[in-house]
């Protein structure tokens, strides 16, 4: 959760977020978590560099997003903070999906393989963070 500096300590837990303007974006999972919160007001857009620019000027109190995405925003953006709200979130919901043509064990094997390794040196985080400035441009 991304907010702006000096708020963050007053959020502990999503239900914080109760009667306060939540920034996600459309059609995500976390706007899917989002929903979920009693009394949040939530405001959806469709590109990140929209959210941040809600969040800046007030419009919105907080932003749902993926950790490094938040985390990058915070190092090229003065005055944004990463609350430290802990989010739980069953494995099975969240992240992407590959699909294989049943039976090609070979080829989810070297997927798998694949996926380890960029688990690993810390790339499937970075690639986050860049798909999601590409769709912001």
């Amino acid at each position: 959760m991304l907010v702006r500096a000096g708020e963050g300590e007053a959020l502990g837990a999503l239900d914080d977020l109760s009667g306060k303007r939540v920034g996600v974006q459309k059609s995500s999972i976390q706007e899917g978590i989002a929903q979920d919160i009693q009394g949040a007001k939530l405001t959806s857009l469709a590109k990140i560099p929209e959210w941040i620019l809600e969040l800046q000027t007030g419009r919105v109190d907080a932003l749902i997003l993926e950790k490094p995405v938040a985390e990058q925003y915070v190092k090229n953006q003065e005055g944004l903070v990463v609350a430290s709200v802990n989010i739980e979130q069953a494995e099975d919901e969240g992240g992407s999906a590959i699909a294989v043509k049943k039976g090609n064990q070979e080829l989810v094997d070297q997927i798998n393989s694949t996926l380890t390794k960029l688990k690993a040196g810390g790339d499937i985080e970075r690639f986050v963070v860049e798909a999601n400035e590409m769709l912001g441009e």
